[in-house]
């Protein structure tokens, strides 16, 4: 093989690197927080389709995200109730079908009070309660349903 190829080819494949790393880091997103037991996942183009998958999305702009600095950042959490399915609030906790999914907290931290979201029903089309893992989670207890069209399903690596 000529120099001239060899350099070529060398070009190609460093070509081919920078390619594949640029996609990857465009699909790769980590989870800075303890909101979630798993921390890396894949985004994909879908939307979760079915309880318990997971989704990143951004929250529409609120007083509790803006005291928090945190609006207009991406969350990532899992799919805790879907649209047709009952959620319902009781007790102090939110279930989905039946089923346990968390409980939120009445103040913060700080102390500070924290706008707790309450429903019982059949939660509404194209939406869902998305729930972090972590009991200091911000989450749908407190800021409430996700338009599921603004989100995209992500995929737990580890």
């Amino acid at each position: 093989m000529s120099s001239k190829s060899r350099r070529l080819s060398i070009k190609l494949v460093v070509l081919g690197l920078v390619a594949i790393g640029a996609w990857i880091s465009t699909n790769l997103t980590v989870a800075t927080t303890k909101s979630l037991e798993k921390r890396v996942f894949w985004q994909t183009s879908e939307i979760p389709t079915k309880t318990g998958q997971y989704g990143s999305f951004i929250y529409p702009s609120s007083d509790y995200l803006i005291k928090r600095e945190v609006n207009g950042k991406v969350f990532t959490k899992r799919v805790g109730c879907f649209e047709g399915d009952y959620l319902n609030f009781v007790d102090g906790a939110f279930y989905c079908n039946g089923e346990y999914l968390a409980k939120p907290l009445v103040s913060d931290r700080l102390d500070d009070k924290l706008p707790v979201f309450r429903f019982n029903g059949i939660v509404p089309e194209d939406m869902a309660f998305m729930v972090g893992d972590h009991p200091y989670s911000g989450d749908s207890r407190y800021l409430g349903f996700v338009d599921i069209n603004t989100v995209k399903r992500v995929i737990p690596l580890w």
